[in-house]
């Protein structure tokens, strides 16, 4: 289930037709299943640049922040996508163990330190 927070700057216009937009395309790039996702989405106009700010929440994860800017905010959130989906991938890879090492393996390597 993902909870989904869209938020407006005071230098970008409101617009509900851009916030399903944003809601739609995010939803279907994080797609979670039985994962708990938290999501916020910031819209925001700087210099003519309409920029677009998307930090995801996942638990016992780092919190994920990606910014997108083009002239164009729906190009923005378009843009932004193919990075989310980047860093979820990323961040859902990073924490499997490499390597596993027996205990007893270690248990012997300790006992053949204190060997005199």
């Amino acid at each position: 289930m993902e909870r989904i927070l869209i938020t407006f700057d005071r230098t970008c216009d409101r617009s509900t037709a851009l916030a399903r937009y944003a809601i739609r395309k995010v939803s279907r790039a994080v797609h979670s299943g039985k994962r708990d996702f938290r999501i916020n989405i910031h819209c925001k106009v700087e210099k003519l640049l309409h920029i677009v700010e998307i930090s995801v929440c996942i638990p016992n994860r780092p919190v994920l922040f990606i910014k997108s800017s083009s002239k164009n905010m729906y190009e923005s959130v378009g843009l932004a996508i193919p990075k989310l989906l980047h860093r979820i991938k990323h961040s859902m890879g990073v924490r499997k163990p490499h390597h596993k090492i027996p205990l007893a393996k270690i248990v012997t390597r300790l006992d053949e330190k204190k060997v005199v």
